[in-house]
C-alpha cells in the first residue's frame, strides 16, 4: 500500500471525529472500510488525480453533513458564541484601554 494511501487513511480517521458521536459509533468502522476501498480504487485507476478526487468528495461531505450536524449540538453553539462573546469583550476592554491611557496603537 502506497504511504500516500496510509497517510490519507489515518487523516480521514481524525476527520470522523467531526461527525455526530452518534453517527460515529454505528458507522466510523463502515466508513473507514469503504474509504479504504475507495482510496486503493482511485490509486489503481487514476494515480494521484483519483485521490484528489475522492479527498474533494470525503471533504465536500464533511463540510456538508459532519459540521452542520454537529453545530446543531447546543453545547457547540453555546461554545462558539462563548468564545465570540468573551473575544468581543476583550477587543472592546483593549480598545476602550488604548484610547483612555493614549497607549501606542500598531498599524
Amino acid at each position: 500500500m502506497p504511504e500516500g494511501i496510509r497517510i490519507s487513511l489515518f487523516v480521514y480517521r481524525l476527520l470522523i471525529f467531526a461527525y455526530p458521536g452518534e453517527l460515529r459509533r454505528d458507522f466510523a468502522a463502515d466508513m473507514l472500510t469503504v474509504f479504504g476501498r475507495q482510496l486503493r480504487d482511485a490509486w489503481s485507476e487514476e494515480r494521484l488525480a483519483g485521490i484528489a478526487a475522492l479527498w474533494a468528495c470525503a471533504l465536500r461531505e464533511i463540510l456538508t453533513v459532519a459540521l452542520p450536524s454537529r453545530l446543531r449540538s447546543t453545547v457547540v453553539v453555546a461554545s462558539a458564541l462563548s468564545l465570540v462573546g468573551t473575544s468581543a469583550i476583550y477587543l472592546a476592554l483593549l480598545w476602550a484601554l488604548t484610547y483612555t491611557f493614549d497607549l501606542p496603537r500598531h498599524a
